[in-house]
């Protein structure tokens, strides 16, 4: 998503998921968040991924 540099935004990295791999770089990892934003023009359409 682009947001404007004179806009704020905040992008939140809550969980992150990976297959399991200790010690190594996993080969699939799944990093879920939060958008926040006063103005509703950035906030994330639904189903935006």
């Amino acid at each position: 998503m682009g947001v404007c540099l004179v806009e704020q935004a905040v992008i939140s990295c809550t969980e992150i998921l990976t297959d399991g791999i200790r010690n190594a770089i996993p080969s699939n990892v799944i990093i879920q968040g939060d958008t926040r934003s006063y103005d509703p023009e950035v906030w994330p359409s639904p189903g935006w991924q």
